[in-house]
């Protein structure tokens, strides 16, 4: 039976989800099918297409937490079916641009809605979903005088159950923000900022979820108004400690949260080398804090009890400053490095994955840090092992890398209890972009482009959007194929300017460059090399009418004209043909799924990679 995850390690999902823009996704190892299945029917509004509705089947992970495994959508009468399948425990989300998104048994968020225990050989049908169109919360957060702008998250509550939340956003330049593809429901909202320079608030500019007002959204409605401010006063105070580790192994950037007693994210703050930390912005109440000892997977240490329901509460007078909340981390490992060239220009992350997993970035990190501005970083808080390590770039404009090679060819790194492996060096490169279509046969929906290495090694993907448009992000200078991938059970593949891999086109980009028209349809004709030039017949000499030649007047016979050799091309060279579906795509069967995220971003996030 997979452990139940606690109520605080699903905000903090949430809130390194929000707050680093980090998504999970990757491509789930095709495998055998299964002899389970599982049917139902859609319906939607009228007026909305049934068939653009995405139904997503989850499964729960060992580990707890759920991943995609594969999708489909309905038929023009708004039946689906998963075949193929594993036993498992499942739940589905439906999906419809038109509409709210609902789980399985009506259920409004994935925390809600009821296991699907699959038996193998088992057919489970009737597992149906209505849709209702969505609705919308808008407004927009003002900093006082005196106060710094910054961006601020805002997370839609249904009133009572604040463990899961129903939609999340950030606000734009202008503050303003809109939480969409709302149920009918009540709702309170919340409002963090993101350097943790003041305090959270709640709708009416409250401080608690309880003295916040209810807002009621009904089907389909757009509530607009609802604004908040963030004042320099409201927030003056401040937590502060340090933070160690029995034998070292670092503790820098790990983090340490602030909630309410009723157990809502306040603010946060992350240890300097030292283990020093303080939270500020804080405004007079109580508070519990903890401190999480790795940034993925691992349950929070509360201060002054064993878990939030026993923790001691700390007092904070206005303004005041209290000290001395300290924390004693477990054991664990830790490795360092710089990032050459990065002067803290955009965002940069290190992210490190057990060696073990076949795919690594597919699935969550065992740790991560931000890059400092000097960069340097340091990953605190890992479990000894073998770990191969990523530097995550593209979210600030540089190229994703792997430490010592690609991500099949990465070097292992140890990580050793009690210790800092140092050395594990990057150098910032300008990320190379390739963009192009997804055209017919392939859907927008339900297409994965993969960028290849010249021996057909995954480097990175992408997620078309609806128009078929796609942009991959975040490529090391170099040669690629790219790669179509239907996503449907019975799907397609084919490559840019060719059916196979081998007869593909290679695309090729230097640092910093953007290479546009990588279509699926664009195939390159073999051009069949020139034949060559045949040898001309010897012109026997003409003799003189009246006498014989000497011998030496005699041209050698057999002198032959040969074609120039750079006229002739190899059959491997090629022409670009008119653009077209390629003839006879081969279907490939893709039992399993296709996108894997963890639960919480499969809620929030689009069907499109987070772009900076």
């Amino acid at each position: 039976m997979a452990r139940a995850i606690s109520r605080a390690r699903l905000r903090l999902v949430l809130l390194l989800t929000l707050l680093t823009g980090m998504v999970f996704a990757g491509v789930v190892p095709a495998h055998a099918a299964g002899t389970a299945s599982m049917s139902g029917t859609v319906t939607v509004p009228a007026g909305a297409d049934v068939t653009q509705t995405t139904v997503s089947l989850l499964v729960e992970m060992p580990e707890g937490y759920t991943m995609l495994d594969s999708e489909t959508t309905p038929d023009a009468t708004g039946a689906y079916t998963f075949a193929g399948t594993w036993p498992g425990r499942y739940k589905i989300m439906f999906a419809n641009p038109a509409t709210t998104a609902v789980w399985n048994g009506g259920a409004l968020s994935e925390d809600a809605a009821p296991w699907i225990e699959l038996a193998d050989g088992q057919e489970i049908r009737g597992v149906d979903a209505s849709l209702l169109l969505a609705a919308s919360i808008s407004g927009t957060v003002t900093f006082d005088a005196g106060a710094e702008p910054e961006p601020v998250v805002v997370t839609a509550f249904l009133d009572g159950s604040y463990d899961f939340p129903a939609a999340a956003t950030a606000t734009g330049p202008d503050g303003q923000y809109i939480l969409e593809n709302l149920a009918p429901g009540s709702y309170k909202l919340n409002f963090m900022g993101t350097t943790g320079s003041y305090p959270s608030v709640w709708n009416g500019n409250s401080l608690s979820p309880e003295s916040a007002p209810a807002i009621v959204v009904a089907e389909g409605a757009a509530i607009t108004g609802e604004d908040v401010s963030f004042t320099v006063d409201a927030g003056s105070a401040s937590i502060s400690g340090t933070i160690t580790r029995p034998g070292g192994g670092g503790v820098e950037g790990t983090m340490v949260q602030v909630f309410t007693l009723s157990g809502m994210p306040v603010s946060l703050a992350n240890a300097s080398a030292d283990g020093t930390y303080t939270v500020s912005g804080l405004a007079a109440g109580s508070y519990k804090v903890a401190v999480f000892p790795s940034p993925i997977g691992s349950d929070p240490l509360w201060h002054g009890g064993a878990d939030e329901a026993t923790a001691t509460p700390v007092a904070v007078a206005g303004g005041a400053a209290v000290t001395g909340i300290d924390f004693t981390l477990p054991a664990a490992g830790s490795l360092s490095g710089t990032v050459s060239g990065y002067t803290g220009d955009g965002p940069l992350m290190v992210r490190v994955y057990p060696a073990e997993n076949p795919h690594p970035r597919f699935g969550p990190p065992a740790g991560f840090a931000m890059v400092n501005p000097d960069g340097s970083y340091t990953v605190s808080g890992l479990p000894t092992g073998q770990v191969k390590v990523q530097l995550y770039g593209e979210i600030g404009g540089y190229a994703n890398q792997w430490y010592g090679g690609t991500m099949a060819t990465a070097t292992t790194v140890d990580v050793t209890e009690g210790l800092t492996t140092p050395g594990i060096d990057f150098a910032a490169v300008p990320e190379s972009v390739i963009t192009g279509q997804a055209k017919a046969p392939f859907e927008p929906d339900a297409t994965l482009i993969r960028i290849l290495d010249l021996a057909g090694r995954e480097i990175g993907d992408a997620l078309p959007e609806p128009d078929g448009n796609y942009e991959a992000f975040g490529l090391m200078p170099g040669s690629y194929k790219v790669e179509f991938w239907a996503t449907t059970e019975a799907g397609t593949k084919s490559w840019y300017g060719g059916k196979t891999l081998a007869s593909a086109a290679t695309v090729t980009v230097e640092a910093g460059q953007t290479v546009t028209g990588i279509d699926s349809d664009v195939v390159i004709k073999p051009v069949p090399p020139k034949k060559p030039t045949p040898p001309k017949k010897p012109t026997p000499p003409k003799k003189p009418a009246e006498t014989r030649p000497l011998a030496s007047e005699i041209r050698p016979a057999g002198n032959v004209t040969a074609s120039d050799p750079g006229e002739v091309q190899s059959a491997a060279s090629g022409e670009l043909a008119e653009t077209g579906t390629p003839a006879g795509l081969a279907p490939l069967g893709l039992a399993g799924g296709v996108l894997g995220a963890a639960g919480v971003v499969l809620l929030l996030a689009t069907r499109r990679r987070a772009r900076r």
